[in-house]
């Protein structure tokens, strides 16, 4: 049997090792956690594709880190949380330098491809700052099948976005972790057999999941778990 918390430092140990790691479990299995837990080693920017959820997110990481440690980038208001009964007050960090940043998938694409929200359209924006704020971070996809057309079960194209986003980013000194409640096999597929990326993929779930994911089993690096295995509350 194994404890939730000993799957999540064995993750958390091929992510220092700077491996791009892909967990695909069950919603209620802690992925948001484990990616505030992160916060505890590293610098991370969680990037989710929903405003809705940041403020669930920034609860997580402020109880791991202080409260001025956190920011977020997204097109909402003032965000407080709430810790140990008081109502605190999150900032927002449009060029992304606190040690843990939340963030909506637009909005971490547009700065790190155009410019900082606030400068954008500005002559001399600070493009350079957000590499900096990417360096030696943990950048985590969030709901990762997102990104992915409804079609690409079926062979389409885009799936390739996995190897690109993952080789770009570890060009530039980041670690990458996408999670998901389920990707496409042809699109993990596609991210195992790409050149020049040390992939490892954490596969959790039940005897369908194990089933989808069976023709991936052969590769070493690819680990598969049975819910069932795991303690519960560990």
């Amino acid at each position: 049997m194994l404890s939730r918390r000993a799957i999540q430092e064995s993750i958390m140990e091929k992510i220092d090792r700077g491996r791009i790691v892909v967990l695909i479990a069950p919603t209620s299995f802690g992925k948001s956690t484990l990616i505030a837990k992160l916060c505890e080693k590293f610098r991370v920017l969680d990037m989710l594709p929903l405003r809705s959820i940041i403020k669930d997110q920034l609860e997580k990481m402020v109880s791991t880190l202080r409260a001025d440690s956190v920011g977020f980038l997204a097109g909402l208001g003032e965000v407080r949380v709430e810790l140990e009964g008081n109502s605190i007050k999150i900032e927002k960090d449009p060029f992304m330098l606190r040690r843990g940043i939340v963030a909506t998938y637009d909005s971490a694409f547009l700065t790190t491809l155009l410019a900082p929200l606030v400068e954008v359209g500005k002559a001399r924006a600070h493009w350079d700052v957000v590499y900096y704020a990417l360096h030696d971070r943990v950048v985590a996809f969030d709901e990762a099948h997102i990104l992915m057309r409804a079609d690409e079960a079926e062979g389409g194209t885009s799936r390739d976005i996995l190897p690109s986003f993952a080789e770009i980013l570890a060009k530039i000194g980041c670690r990458v972790l996408w999670t998901s409640a389920t990707i496409p096999p042809p699109s993990l597929k596609t991210l195992l057999a790409a050149e020049g990326i040390d992939v490892s993929v954490v596969i959790i779930g039940g005897n369908e999941m194990m089933k989808l994911y069976e023709p991936l089993a052969s590769s070493g690096s690819v680990e598969m778990i049975d819910v069932n295995e795991i303690i519960r509350g560990g």
